[in-house]
C-alpha cells in the first residue's frame, strides 16, 4: 500500500508531512540504535581507548585526543573520494567521536 493511499484509507486522517515527520522520526531512532551498539563495541575493543588512554605517547589530555580524531576523519573525508559504504563507516566514527565527547563534557550526567 502506497503513503498517499494509506493516509487516504486512515480512519484517522493524519496529514502526509506527519506522516513523513513519523517516518524520519523511525528512522532517527533506529540510526541512534546502531550507533549506540556499535559505540559499545568499538569501546569495548578498544578497552575504553578515547576516555581513558594509555598515554604510551601522547601526553595530551583525552578531550584534546578526541578532537584530534574529529580533525583526522574530517581532513580524510575533506580529501577522499569514497565509496558509498566508506562514507558512511566514516561518518559512523565522526558520530562516535561526538558522543563519547559529549560523555567527556557530562552530557547525560543529569539523569
Amino acid at each position: 500500500m502506497t503513503r498517499k493511499k494509506a493516509i487516504e484509507e486512515s480512519d484517522f486522517p493524519i496529514e502526509e508531512s506527519e506522516l513523513e515527520i513519523s517516518i524520519a522520526e523511525q528512522k532517527i531512532m533506529r540510526v541512534f540504535g546502531k550507533m549506540c551498539n556499535f559505540l559499545r563495541e568499538k569501546n569495548a575493543s578498544y578497552g575504553n581507548s578515547v576516555l581513558n588512554p594509555i598515554r604510551l605517547f601522547s601526553k595530551a589530555d583525552d578531550f584534546e585526543q578526541l578532537m584530534v580524531r574529529i580533525d583526522d576523519k574530517i581532513s580524510r573525508l575533506q580529501r577522499g573520494n569514497f565509496e558509498v559504504e566508506d562514507r558512511i563507516e566514516l561518518h559512523m566514527d565522526l558520530m562516535g567521536y561526538h558522543a563519547l565527547a559529549l560523555v567527556r563534557l557530562g552530557f547525560g550526567d543529569d539523569e
